[in-house]
């Protein structure tokens, strides 16, 4: 089968057996693989055999087995989202059909913020404001069941203290005694998410056990998404400062400059390094280099706009590139980092101490002869500057 986050098919054997009215459909590979056509030609011969009248009139009730096929299809296809709003988007459609419910909602933990949730996908009749409203984690029946790795009563029926199950300020306007039910979106410690479902017949085991499957896998897979963002995100950003590295500005910057280049605007690029660092670590202690460190990142974040981003390029280094800002505006924005530092008394654990920086300026303007190096040459330019602004006393700006 196809598996998210693996470049290669997984084998899986095994047999599937489906009861109906008129005898067993039963499917085994015993050394084939069986991969997602097999399951598509599986479930379509299966809802097939089901339709078919029974030859032999069966004794007892027939077994209903078309929510076990739904449950497969609804894997399938929730197996095969892209990104995780895509994966909960599938689950509360599917979630909803095969418990026959009047609606369903999902509520995912934040991944930035894990003390409170939002509603992620919503199927059914819900109020056009619920998408993407805060759902927190206490005092809400939703919030309970994600702590608790556990689903609320299936018997569980809508009433004065369960009727704000997404808590005080999102309300879904459930009806008095209809049934109500929460399951958890994954299994064990990964439980990203819980699909709160109103409105069906939540005593009916069989289908209420396909939901529960759809909820843990896109529970499971939602968890992967998030790992992968993780990873994503720590293999570019610097441990101490959260700014970018060096190697995921290289490749920013790269894709930003070609995409500067051919809009016709001018890029500029700030270096800055910490004026005397070495004397804050020796004097101070590193801890104390740390707290500089995380100063200055902040101090230049706060300094840039939302296009502009920045990087620990080295040591007590940063790098800034301002992409459609010409040279006077690259100077304005330097010299707002430098006050701000030469200005400010940061605190430590043996006294405050002001640590200024020295800004070394390049900019690129449209007129500028194009080169297969033009990138290169800009970030030299701005390192040349800010090596002549520290040889001229540092706390300053060169430009080139």
């Amino acid at each position: 089968m196809n598996v998210p986050y693996s470049r290669v098919s997984i084998p899986v054997w095994g047999a599937m057996i489906c009861p109906g009215t008129d005898g067993f459909l039963w499917g085994d590979r015993d050394r084939d693989i069986v991969d997602d056509k097999d399951l598509k030609l599986f479930s379509a011969f299966g809802r097939q055999f089901l339709s078919t009248p029974p030859v032999i009139e069966p004794v007892g009730a027939p077994m209903d087995c078309s929510h076990l096929l739904d449950t497969i299809e609804a894997t399938g296809s929730i197996l095969h989202s892209e990104t995780e709003t895509e994966c909960f988007r599938k689950l509360a459609v599917a979630a909803m059909q095969l418990s026959k419910s009047r609606l369903a909602v999902v509520a995912a933990v934040h991944p930035q913020d894990e003390s409170y949730c939002r509603v992620v996908a919503t199927s059914g009749v819900v109020p056009s404001d619920l998408l993407d409203s805060a759902v927190p984690l206490q005092g809400s029946l939703v919030g309970l069941v994600i702590r608790s790795q556990m689903a609320a009563p299936s018997d569980f029926k809508c009433g004065p203290g369960n009727r704000r199950a997404l808590g005080p300020d999102s309300p879904l306007g459930l009806e008095l005694d209809e049934g109500l039910v929460v399951l958890p979106a994954g299994t064990g410690n990964a439980t990203p998410a819980a699909v709160l479902l109103a409105g069906g017949d939540y005593t009916d085991a069989s289908s209420l056990h396909g939901t529960r499957t759809l909820c843990s896998c896109a529970g499971l897979l939602a968890h992967q998404f998030r790992l992968r963002d993780r990873i994503e995100h720590d293999a570019m950003r610097d441990g101490l400062t959260g700014l970018l590295n060096r190697r995921a500005f290289n490749e920013m910057y790269a894709q930003v400059f070609r995409s500067t280049w051919r809009q016709g605007l001018p890029i500029s690029m700030l270096m800055i390094d910490a004026d005397h660092f070495k004397k804050v670590n020796d004097e101070m202690g590193h801890p104390a280099g740390d707290i500089v460190l995380g100063f200055i990142a902040s101090t230049i974040e706060s300094c840039l706009r939302e296009s502009d981003f920045v990087a620990r390029y080295g040591g007590e280094e940063f790098v800034v590139c301002l992409p459609g800002t010409e040279g006077r505006g690259a100077i304005k924005v330097a010299e707002r980092i430098r006050q701000v530092c030469s200005n400010t008394v940061i605190p430590l654990e043996r006294g405050g101490r002001v640590v200024t920086v020295s800004i070394g300026v390049s900019t690129i303007a449209p007129s500028h002869k194009a080169t297969p190096a033009a990138d290169v040459e800009l970030l030299k330019q701005a390192d040349d500057a800010l090596y002549r602004a520290k040889s001229r006393g540092r706390n300053r700006i060169e430009c080139i």
